[in-house]
């Protein structure tokens, strides 16, 4: 009777989950699943955290605005774009996310030192947009166009409601280009913690090779990853500085348990423990 191997078909992506968070002393486990599970496991993960640090911020804005549609014809104040010039009839200003859409037409080329507030801003006057940051008597400006350079044909309320099917599209484009860079940054972080970890599964004789580390490095850094994401979408409970030092020292405790789960006791140096 033929015994299927428990770590290849038996755990299901939830299990992964659930011992990638919870029992790096089990990631043995972890490792010995095909690539093509490890793959499954990352698109799970990267979907994971792009819905809890971006979707949630995304669908409870749409609903608040009552959609777009509804905040274009219904809450924006009337305006109208012509040859060039953005002409709203009272100021305007929107939190979306941890930034703020301001539009005052009253500046022909607005500037950060036309707003008040510290934050992060898209700001619009009649022929220009910029986007910066003000903080504590600082600002930095990451661009400054030309209206007329960024958009085609004249419109108004009733123009710009017609392409709010846009605007979904491309929230659907920035969440699939926030899963990708999840995917990537683990997979980099990954190589980087293999770099380090390699040694020590080496000198304790675990028998780890380094993909096999490697699939260590992309399990051990889930938690972390997770704490981030609900810690952004909680409006940084936790500084960002701080909040990425305790991952590191989480990410590198996992990993570090995980590899010397299959340590050769016998074979370790007296005083390295």
């Amino acid at each position: 009777m033929n015994e299927t191997p428990a770590n290849e078909n038996k755990l299901r992506l939830i299990d992964r989950l659930s011992i990638a968070v919870t029992s790096p002393k089990n990631y043995d486990e972890l490792v010995k699943l095909s690539t093509g599970k490890v793959v499954t496991y990352m698109i799970l993960i990267s979907f994971l955290l792009t819905f809890i640090e971006f979707g949630i911020n995304a669908i409870t804005y749409v609903a608040r605005i009552g959609g777009f549609e509804n905040l274009i014809l219904n809450s924006m104040p009337k305006f109208t774009y012509q040859d060039g010039t953005l002409d709203m009839e009272d100021e305007f200003s929107m939190d979306v996310g941890s930034a703020t859409i301001y539009v005052n037409t009253d500046y022909t080329d607005i500037t950060l030192d036309d707003i008040n507030s510290d934050g992060i801003y898209i700001a619009f006057g009649s022929s220009n947009v910029i986007m910066g940051l003000k903080s504590t008597g600082m600002q930095y400006t990451y661009f400054d166009y030309k209206l007329s350079d960024l958009l085609l044909g004249d419109f108004d309320n009733q123009g710009l409601s017609t392409m709010v099917p846009q605007f979904y599209m491309y929230i659907i484009f920035v969440a699939l280009f926030v899963m990708v860079s999840k995917a990537v940054k683990i997979l980099f972080l990954a190589l980087v913690f293999t770099i380090i970890a390699r040694p020590l599964a080496m000198r304790f004789n675990t028998g780890y090779e380094f993909a096999q580390v490697y699939k260590i490095c992309i399990f051990g850094q889930t938690l972390s990853f997770l704490l981030t994401a609900v810690n952004t979408t909680a409006g940084y409970i936790i500084g960002p500085s701080l909040m990425t030092f305790i991952t590191l020292i989480i990410s590198f405790v996992y990993i570090n348990r995980a590899i010397m789960s299959k340590a050769n006791i016998s074979d370790i140096p007296p005083g390295s423990l």
